[in-house]
């Protein structure tokens, strides 16, 4: 079984991609084809395309007023914002997609069933930390693309802690979330 890193892939292999730039004050985008770097590896023909969607929700338990006072109170309601979310989601239809503040009831009433509707496997959650923290980040993936091997996740101040118990100004609620996919029908591992 090969194991290679998503970056080996893209450059290694010539996995084909393409970034999208968005700029919410024209709303519109441009479409970014990627570098592809030849003669690195002996693959003539890449592996295997896919496409990687990121995107921050911001939490519906840090939409508040007080901290976006120039934004109609509608607009920072979820139940305005998730039509707004679905609506992209199903327009990129990305292989992968990795949000970052996702509350957790948000995640698991919403988006897990909305997503799995669109092919995707339910969704690994991985909760920011801390004792007020209601978000973190999530990964799905299309099931008929991938298969997940294993997930970690990194919260920053457990291991901040760990290393520097006495630096109390390192304290980070942050978690990283890592998923190892396969590529279905084929050996290599992301």
């Amino acid at each position: 079984m090969k194991i290679v890193s998503i970056c080996q892939i893209f450059f290694s292999h010539g996995l084909h991609t393409t970034l999208f730039n968005i700029s919410r004050r024209q709303k519109s985008f441009m479409f970014q084809k990627m570098i592809r770097i030849k003669g690195i590896d002996d693959h003539p023909a890449p592996i295997s395309t896919f496409t990687i969607l990121t995107y921050n929700c911001l939490a519906s338990n840090l939409a508040e007023q007080q901290y976006f006072p120039q934004t109609n109170p509608a607009h920072l309601d979820f139940s305005y914002r998730s039509k707004l979310f679905e609506r992209e989601l199903q327009s990129f239809n990305a292989d992968i997609v990795c949000l970052q503040e996702m509350h957790k009831d948000n995640f698991d009433q919403w988006l897990s069933p909305f997503l799995s509707q669109l092919g995707y496997d339910k969704g690994t959650f991985a909760e920011r930390g801390g004792t007020k923290a209601k978000d973190g980040v999530v990964i799905f993936f299309k099931q008929d693309k991938f298969k997940l091997i294993t997930q970690h996740r990194l919260g920053y101040f457990d291991s901040a802690q760990s290393q520097f118990p006495t630096q109390a100004t390192l304290a980070t609620y942050n978690a990283a979330l890592f998923c190892l996919l396969q590529i279905q029908n084929s050996k290599v591992i992301l």
